[in-house]
This record gives structure tokens, C-alpha cells and sequence, in this order.
């Protein structure tokens, strides 16, 4: 899942997922730790999921992907900033198989999700 947002700001970021009944609850703070520190992502619930944190030594700093090690049926999730929501979204996927990402049986779906600043 792609989370677009050309500028996350500095601040706490909060992410709220469900999933198939399991729920997560993570967060962050921008700017990120230094290369090579542990992540900055970190999360407490179910772990069905992975947060990509890009940009440690750059400005452009921010979480653009959503990665699922299961292929559920419904994902919610809610982002915010401090106490403002930026991003609150429920999806079903739809899943593909491609032998070019999938040699065996694998699936796999994409969404875009726009994260307001």
C-alpha cells in the first residue's frame, strides 16, 4: 500500500490498522534516528505488517509504503499527525498472481492512498 504524501512533516505520526479482525496501533516521530538505529516504527497489537521508514539521511523523510505479510480480505487505516487525522481509508483487495513477482502461488495487491499534509 503506497501512502502519497510530497512532504511528511515533523511531528509524531500515529497508524491505526485492522485487519481481518486483528488490530495494530504504531507510531513515529520525524525527523528519523540516525542510519543505522533501530527502526523508528514502532508498534504494538498484531504484527501482520511492516511500515517502511525512508530518507534517514535525507530531508525528504517519511513512512510511503504499507507492507502485508498475509493477503487479507479488508485492511482500515487511519493516520494522523499529533491530533490531526490525515488519512482514513478501508479497503478490499484484490489479489493477482504474476510469475514475473510470484513463481508458485503467491498473490499480490497495490493500492494508493493520498495522506493529507
Amino acid at each position: 500500500m503506497t501512502l502519497n504524501n510530497p512532504r511528511w512533516r515533523a511531528g509524531t505520526y500515529y497508524f491505526h490498522v485492522e485487519s481481518d479482525g486483528k488490530t495494530t496501533e504504531c507510531h513515529a516521530v520525524l525527523p528519523l534516528p540516525s542510519c543505522g538505529a533501530p527502526p523508528a516504527v514502532q508498534c504494538t497489537g498484531a504484527m501482520f505488517f511492516t511500515i517502511q521508514e525512508t530518507g534517514c539521511a535525507s530531508t525528504q523523510q517519511g513512512f510511503p509504503e504499507v507492507y502485508f505479510s498475509q493477503q487479507p480480505k479488508t485492511v482500515g487505516i487511519r493516520v494522523s499527525r499529533g491530533d490531526v487525522d490525515l488519512l482514513s481509508a478501508t479497503l478490499e483487495p484484490t489479489y493477482v498472481t504474476s510469475a514475473q513477482t510470484c513463481p508458485n502461488t503467491c498473490g499480490y495487491a497495490t493500492a494508493e492512498l493520498d495522506v493529507d499534509r
